[in-house]
């Protein structure tokens, strides 16, 4: 279960660090089909890790654009 937790918070982060660097950009859709495959994770820790984001006000809900 840890080891989940720590992808789940890994995945968020590197998706945080790329929101602040301005690698997505706004108005950039983000799919989970396309972040799946560019992190290299499934989708379900992919989709906790989004709604950690949304949580924060960091993402709109995943196949919408950044705001």
């Amino acid at each position: 279960m840890k080891n989940g937790a720590s992808a789940v918070e890994r995945i968020r982060l590197e998706i945080e660090n790329a929101i602040q660097s301005g690698e997505f950009v706004v108005g950039q859709r983000l799919t989970e089909a396309a972040l799946t495959e560019r992190l290299k994770v499934s989708r379900g820790p992919l989709r906790e890790a989004m709604l950690l984001l949304q949580n924060d006000g960091l993402s709109p809900p995943l196949s919408m654009s950044i705001c």
